[in-house]
């Protein structure tokens, strides 16, 4: 009797919202100080990934990535408690993600909380990945963004990671910060470059929440500038905003733009589920498509009401349209493309953008090798308007003789 096939892998994303401060350019939902409440949330998180493992036992685990907020803001003791629940629930005994490697495991740290008991409390618990946010290396731009740590301790938090940590290092940089200059982006890179990261965010400042930092007015030949200087130290942009040396891409960041399976856990977290597992919220949800949003309320005081009240999460339907348009909007931000001949979409993609995709060949802004349809480095500089122009061509599709379906694959592929 033949075994019965794995199921697709599924990521996990935690979101841990306290931080010291909110910063002057970020959106995310944060919870300022607010630590005396942490013992309640690492309960109600390891709670909710209990149950979603649970529901997804069929699935490989692709990868863990903890976020928010700061995860690494957290007392030590919670911190400890938190990953070690993680790691219980989430990796298996030989750390198979599905497709013969570890589970990639990866937290967020902020430059000022790195110390020699953190490193240890991390790599003892599996986490294999930090991402640092460092933005800048100069004062002038750390004070504009405000960040709490100076350029000093900047450095000597990122010597102590070099000389102790012993997994893999992504750092966040920013370009278009007001006052910086191209020697400050190009500085910045090269800083990271010579400490041998394999991994770099590379975030433009724009369309900041109301009343927080305004982007410079070159911010965009910043950011270009940016990546070209990536580029010379031999970092390849295998996204829009990420780049890597020697292939070290992040596997959480590729997994959800191939539109496979996301669990999410925390205030705030936002996930996609097939609609078997976003039922452990509360009841079935129906979905023509199969794909379900999870959606988690930002108020703290509504996640920890607990598993009663579903952990504050809003399962919705992803309509047909909806998760055309997001396949393009995601997949598309890799430089890989999209799969022309997706078994999920009928007619393939390659067939209802034919006519829109020879044109945007004629433009230099796509082309395509094999299978896959891709942009070009100037196309993706135009993702949102290329989408959108896509976007209308499909609903103009899926009116006509031939109607557009759409099934999501449960993850198994793009």
């Amino acid at each position: 009797m033949s075994a019965a096939p794995r199921r697709a892998a599924v990521a996990y994303y935690v979101h841990v919202p306290f931080c010291a401060a909110h910063c002057t350019w970020c959106d995310y939902p944060v919870t300022v100080g607010g630590l005396e409440r942490a013992p309640e949330l690492v309960t109600a998180v390891l709670a909710e990934v209990k149950t979603l493992r649970a529901a997804l036992a069929d699935r490989p685990v692709a990868a863990l990535y903890v976020g928010g907020g700061t995860p690494s803001f957290l007392p030590q003791g919670e911190l400890r408690r938190l990953l070690a629940g993680l790691a219980g629930a989430l990796h298996p005994p030989a750390g198979d993600d599905g497709g013969g490697r570890p589970v990639e495991s990866t937290l967020e740290v902020n430059p000022e909380d790195v110390t020699g008991e953190l490193l240890a409390t991390c790599a003892g618990a599996g986490i294999d990945r930090l991402s640092v946010g460092v933005q800048s290396f100069a004062d002038s731009s750390l004070q504009r963004l405000g960040r709490r740590c100076t350029a000093s301790e900047l450095h000597a938090a990122m010597a102590l990671l070099t000389r102790r940590w012993p997994g893999r290092l992504n750092i966040d940089l920013m370009a278009g910060v007001p006052g910086q200059r191209f020697a400050d982006v190009q500085a910045d890179v090269d800083r990271v470059a010579d400490l041998g990261v394999g991994h770099v965010t590379l975030l433009q400042l724009a369309d900041p929440p109301p009343g927080g930092l305004q982007p410079s007015a070159g911010a965009d030949e910043l950011w270009l500038a940016a990546g070209e200087q990536l580029r010379r130290r031999g970092y390849a942009d295998y996204e829009v905003s990420h780049f890597a040396r020697g292939g070290d891409r992040s596997r959480y960041l590729c997994h959800v733009l191939r539109m496979q399976p996301v669990a999410a856990a925390g205030p705030g977290a936002v996930g996609t589920l097939p609609a078997a597992a976003a039922a452990s919220y509360g009841g079935p949800v129906r979905t023509e498509s199969g794909a379900v949003r999870c959606t988690h309320a930002a108020e703290l005081d509504r996640y920890l009401a607990g598993s009663a009240a579903g952990w504050g999460c809003t399962p919705e339907p992803v309509p047909t349209q909806g998760l055309l348009v997001e396949h393009l909007l995601q997949g598309l931000r890799l430089t890989e493309g999209i799969d022309a001949e997706s078994a999920w979409l009928r007619p393939p993609l390659g067939t209802l953008l034919d006519e829109l995709w020879d044109r945007w060949q004629r433009l230099g802004l796509a082309h395509r090798h094999g299978a896959r349809l891709a942009l070009t480095a100037r196309g993706r500089l135009q993702l949102d308007g290329l989408v959108a122009a896509a976007s209308d061509h499909l609903h103009s599709e899926a009116g006509g003789d031939q109607p557009v379906f759409a099934a999501w694959p449960d993850g198994a592929g793009s």
